[in-house]
């Protein structure tokens, strides 16, 4: 089935072109949050209503102001999560922000200490997720995703407890996250698989849960089984969606 642009076509509106854009996020009111990453912001794209006909329509709402560490600018976004009225950002500064709608800057909520393996600092935080205030972070260089409660100076691990690696408890290079009944599903990327944690996103997210394989079976490759650079996962009515770096593709297990 052919699909429907929602986000990037209005070239005649300059907030409207987006350049590498790395996730998307919908909020309650059914809008898309797009991060733009070579544009250094996040921006809203919502259906607006003009003479029976609906246009979707853009603001930036993180970001926007080049590339730099100031509280009023993004560098290299990668990750995009709402809850409310609450928009978070991960980028390169190891960092995740919290931006609300209208504001000129954000707040520092998770990292920004600089690169490192501490319960206080990310290194390369990609997919976010956020669920009754605590926000999820897939820590990519540091091969796990941390649990980071509202106004914590530091997080705790939600999974992958033992450093990178192929094993029963290990994640390698994790990306998007999804958080579905107190379950955390994982795009571990360089195994080339998804993973769930059940019970990860419940109050003791430090207990070493056995994580249980739902997509990508053996190894990379192009069988109906397998996975090739896992980027992203959704859940739906059960269902899980992943996309494909390596063959630009999504694809369901039911």
């Amino acid at each position: 089935a052919a699909g429907a642009a929602v986000a990037g076509q209005q070239l005649t509106n300059r907030g409207a072109i987006l350049y590498h854009p790395a996730s998307a996020a919908f909020g309650a009111d059914g809008s898309v949050l797009v991060v733009d990453y070579q544009n250094q912001r996040a921006v809203r794209w919502a259906a607006v209503e003009d003479g029976g006909m609906f246009l979707m329509e853009s603001k930036v709402v993180a970001g926007g102001n080049g590339n730099g560490q100031e509280l009023n600018k993004l560098s290299y976004p990668r990750g995009v999560a709402v809850e409310g009225p609450n928009i978070f950002v991960s980028d390169g500064y190891h960092r995740v922000m919290r931006w609300k709608e209208g504001e000129m800057s954000g707040v520092l909520v998770a990292g920004g200490r600089g690169a490192g393996s501490a319960l206080d600092q990310l290194y390369n935080p990609r997919g976010l997720a956020v669920v009754e205030g605590t926000l999820y972070v897939s820590d990519y260089q540091n091969h796990r995703v941390m649990a980071w409660p509202a106004g914590a100076v530091e997080g705790s691990v939600a999974a992958a407890f033992t450093g990178g690696g192929a094993g029963e408890h290990q994640l390698y290079h994790p990306t998007g996250i999804s958080i579905v009944d107190s379950s955390l599903y994982i795009a571990d990327r360089n195994n080339h698989r998804g993973v769930v944690w059940r019970a990860a996103a419940s109050e003791n997210v430090t207990s070493p849960i056995s994580p249980v394989s739902i997509a990508g079976m053996p190894g990379i490759g192009s069988g109906k089984t397998q996975l090739d650079y896992p980027q992203s996962v959704a859940v739906e009515n059960g269902d899980v969606y992943v996309s494909e770096i390596g063959r630009a593709s999504c694809r369901e297990r039911v």
